[in-house]
């Protein structure tokens, strides 16, 4: 990504001052320093360029290459919504979503409907999965680090984003802390932990709204959905837990394309699969409460597809989601799940098969009522 202009020379001794509209999940590496790249919009001053090419290797992260003395770091600061203000360093800009090449866009995964002249910027002092979605990032002039504060800019840079992970276990343990204790965690504090830029909050407050997802408004997570990039996995879970505790004011679509879409999102980001798991058994989990409604299809195939790959924890939701549905649950779907060779698998699906109200083969009702027990499952498999 050649750019025409000299970097070394493109200051603004008044600084500037950004609208911060949102984060993405790609990194951003440059000699030798690792920042997060965010979307803003430029209210005062100028951005400087400090790169002047951009490489991509195999993860879709970027790799900065400025030219020779062109890398100088602007110490910044980054202020969000909530009022918590963080240290920053500015390592690179980047040109606006408009005005990128092709193949350095696909490296990028921009929210959905971001204003194209968005410029994506890359601040350092954040720790990894670091979100936010409104703020302020601020340099009062062009304060420049000179040769000798980059040899310690590194480990400042490391400090702060230690810091910021202690403050946001902080806020974590204050929210689960209540709930552990048998203290009710208020609807408010979950949605409002969703929204929180530390990555382990976010995924925390979606556990934590299980005991109150159904006092929780539905429209937002029907909103949040239609973002189900990686690092918005905190609502798209959540999303999941409310849609299970509304089962007849949700379209089974909706949980389907919760399901289906976040596999398509997580597709390039190998290193967040746990969490797209954690999403569908979820989803899963989901669909068994939609009585006749649900995709039973969908949860069939999830238990018995032998060419896809599905984690265990998915054919176990699965499972039981079928026999949650009772009658509903086709039973050759149930007897190939206890033929599964996983085990837990096997024991979810004979489970289900054992309770089925239809009528059923004595010898088949008496080998679901023995896999059901997980040793005897584990024996019968590991014997084959």
């Amino acid at each position: 990504m050649p750019e025409s202009r000299d970097a070394s020379k493109d200051w603004n001794s008044e600084g500037f001052t950004c609208e911060l509209l949102d984060t993405d999940l790609p990194y951003y590496y440059t000699k030798g320093y690792r920042g997060n790249i965010v979307y803003v919009r430029l209210l005062s001053g100028d951005l400087p360029l400090v790169t002047s090419n951009a490489l991509i290797d195999g993860s879709a992260d970027l790799h900065g290459r400025p030219a020779k003395g062109a890398f100088a770091p602007i110490p910044a600061r980054l202020t969000l919504r909530a009022g918590r203000s963080y240290p920053v360093a500015l390592l690179a800009r980047l040109p606006t979503l408009a005005g990128m090449r092709p193949y350095l866009h696909s490296a990028l995964m921009p929210p959905p409907n971001l204003d194209t002249a968005a410029i994506p910027v890359v601040l350092g002092g954040l720790p990894l999965h670091f979100r936010a979605i409104s703020g302020r990032v601020e340099s009062s002039a062009a304060e420049k680090y000179s040769e000798s504060d980059l040899q310690r800019l590194a480990a400042d840079l490391w400090i702060a984003a230690e810091q910021v992970r202690r403050e946001g276990y902080q806020r974590r343990s204050a929210l689960l802390g209540p709930a552990s204790r048998g203290k009710v965690v208020t609807k408010e504090e979950v949605i409002e932990a969703l929204d929180d830029e530390f990555d382990d909050m976010r995924t925390s407050a979606a556990y934590a709204l299980g005991t109150v997802a159904d006092r929780l408004p539905i429209a937002p997570f029907l909103e949040a959905i239609k973002d189900m990039r990686p690092i918005n996995c905190g609502w798209c879970r959540a999303a999941a837990f409310v849609f299970g505790a509304h089962p007849d004011d949700v379209s089974a679509e909706a949980l389907v394309e919760l399901y289906d879409g976040v596999e398509r999102a997580d597709g390039r980001q190998l290193g967040r699969a746990h969490e797209r798991v954690l999403i569908q058994v979820e989803a899963l989990r989901a669909m068994g409460r939609f009585g006749a409604r649900a995709p039973v299809d969908r949860l069939a195939q999830a238990l018995t597809e032998t060419h896809a790959v599905y984690d265990i924890r998915e054919r176990c939701a699965a499972a039981e989601a079928l026999g949650n549905l009772g009658a509903l649950a086709p039973v050759e779907a149930l007897i190939v799940g206890m033929e599964n060779t996983q085990p837990e698998v096997a024991v979810a699906a004979a489970r289900a098969l054992a309770r089925h109200p239809a009528q059923i083969p004595d010898e088949v009702r008496k080998r679901a009522r023995l896999m059901s027990d997980i040793s005897a499952a584990r024996r019968i498999i590991y014997e084959r």
